[in-house]
């Protein structure tokens, strides 16, 4: 399992939200500028960091 902080992004803006939301999820995404839709959420996401796990798992 792999924990990550995420926060609401717009793509075409780049304006953020203001809080940020930690998301736990059995899938390894990239760290960085990638826009990601999570089930359950709306909007895009982009990935902060990786809280907890492993990227050699």
């Amino acid at each position: 399992m792999y924990t990550y902080r995420v926060i609401k992004e717009d793509p075409y803006t780049g304006q953020q939200a203001k809080r940020s939301r930690t998301i736990t999820k059995n899938r390894q995404f990239k760290v960085g500028g990638l826009y990601i839709h999570i089930p359950g959420l709306k909007g895009c996401w982009r990935v902060l960091e990786l809280v907890e796990g492993s990227e050699e798992e």
